[in-house]
């Protein structure tokens, strides 16, 4: 985000100072340019908001606690230091602050900038990620993600993933990162079939959704232009240009399609094949963006 467009982003928000407002039912809470709208039982004060049912805010807010169970949207920038939902959000702007918990469809128009991301369901950043941690179950998709460690159970599409330290998947369907992957350590595998977290979706005490043990996890594949690790590199199930590592592990149903490069050793699944050239070198130097 640029500065110019930080600094309108700032000015925007708006803090709900002094509310403190119970709703039951259908209500409409207005604080200046900030219009909250419940339909259900919630709070809206300086602290939380609280929404069980449906709730839409109109404008851009600051708020410590945001919690909704149902069907939860915004139609502008969310700073917000505790950001839990069930069922159905959507944020079209921008999301700042310490942590997001979802369960069901969570949607960001813009950019996702919090430390700490847990979904279960599906989650779509229009924009760039940058955290410390995400673990993901369900589907992934977003632009750049810079964290410093990222898990995924699913199947994702990214455009670039930059971790300080590991990356994890575990995939199932069809993945896709159209730049590449680079971290201390890579670990890319196939979801065994009959294992994995799986996700239900729960609205008012009502299951919608179950997606049991297994029910998500039949195959999956990835496919990305390369694969840099300082440390260790393994991965199944990949169609990739370029892998680099420490340590290269080459694990079932994978194509090298020009060159593997390792700093220590290297092993290659009977099932998997190098197109192009194997160097050993003395470190990792970085791929240039393709």
């Amino acid at each position: 985000m640029s500065g110019e467009k930080f600094e309108k982003y700032e000015k925007e928000l708006r803090r709900l100072e002094g509310v403190d407002v119970k709703v039951s039912g259908s209500s409409t809470v207005t604080i200046g340019h900030i219009i909250i709208r419940v339909s259900g039982s919630g709070r809206v004060s300086e602290e939380e908001i609280r929404i069980s049912g449906s709730g839409r805010i109109v404008g851009s807010v600051r708020v410590d606690r945001v919690r909704a169970s149902g069907s939860f949207s915004c139609d502008g920038d969310l700073e917000v230091d505790e950001l839990r939902t069930s069922g159905s959000c959507s944020i079209t702007g921008t999301v700042k602050g310490g942590s997001l918990r979802a369960s069901g469809s969570c949607r960001i128009g813009q950019d996702l900038r919090v430390s700490i991301i847990q979904t279960s369901g599906s989650l779509s950043v229009g924009g760039n990620i940058i955290g410390e941690y995400i673990k993901i179950s369900g589907s992934f998709r977003a632009e750049d993600v810079n964290v410093i460690d990222c898990e995924v159970y699913g199947s994702f599409k990214l455009k670039r993933v930059n971790c300080k330290k590991a990356f994890r998947a575990e995939m199932s369907g069809s993945c896709i990162v159209e730049e590449g992957i680079r971290a201390k350590d890579v670990d890319i595998r196939r979801a065994p079939e009959g294992k994995g977290e799986g996700f239900r979706v729960v609205l008012f005490n009502i299951t919608l959704i179950e997606v049991g043990r297994g029910g998500i996890r039949k195959g999956g594949e990835l496919k990305t232009k390369y694969i840099e690790a300082e440390n260790t590199v393994y991965i199944e199930n990949t169609e990739c240009d370029i892998v680099k590592g420490r340590i290269v592990t080459i694990g079932p149903k994978c194509t090298i399609r020009k060159r593997l490069e390792y700093v220590e050793s290297y092993n290659i699944d009977p099932t998997s094949k190098i197109l192009g050239e194997v160097t050993k070198v003395e470190e990792i130097s970085s791929t240039s963006e393709m």
